[in-house]
């Protein structure tokens, strides 16, 4: 089993000059291996912020880093609370409402997509997400010290 741990932030726009654009920082860290991807997508007028997609795309860079690796099992640490829940109520491939039972439905194409890719590569790799307090999450600091929050 290979441990590795996730955290993304994304720049705001006080932060960034392209107001059409937001620019979401995903990351992983590993002993092995430390990988920091800044990515440009298009601003959505249903999200205020975007932390959650961010964290997303770094537990999928993370999976696939493994997958790369020929592991077998996986184990994500995360400071994301909301990402650890997600992934835990996953049932018969949709994320549920647990008032209503219906599908939720996702802020952002882009957050469907990276969850549907999440439960696609599930069959290759048994991936387990572990909530971690934020002073506790290597690559979290590394960001922070980098200047995202």
């Amino acid at each position: 089993m290979i441990i590795i741990y996730t955290d993304g932030s994304y720049k705001t726009s006080q932060q960034n000059e392209n107001k059409k654009n937001v620019e979401v920082v995903s990351a992983f860290y590993t002993k092995q291996k430390t990988e920091i991807k800044k990515i440009q997508i298009e601003r959505s007028p249903k999200l205020k912020q975007y932390s959650n997609l961010a964290e997303w795309i770094a537990i999928g860079m993370a999976v696939d880093y493994a997958i790369e690796l020929g592991e077998e099992e996986l184990l994500i640490k995360t400071d994301s609370r909301v990402c650890c829940s997600w992934f835990r109520s996953v049932g018969y491939g949709e994320y549920r409402n647990k008032k209503n039972g219906k599908k939720r439905e996702f802020a952002t194409k882009n957050h469907q997509e990276v969850f549907d890719y999440l439960l696609e590569v599930s069959k290759e790799i048994d991936v387990e997400l572990e909530w971690v307090p934020r002073d506790k999450n290597i690559i979290g600091v590394i960001l922070e010290n980098e200047g995202f929050e």
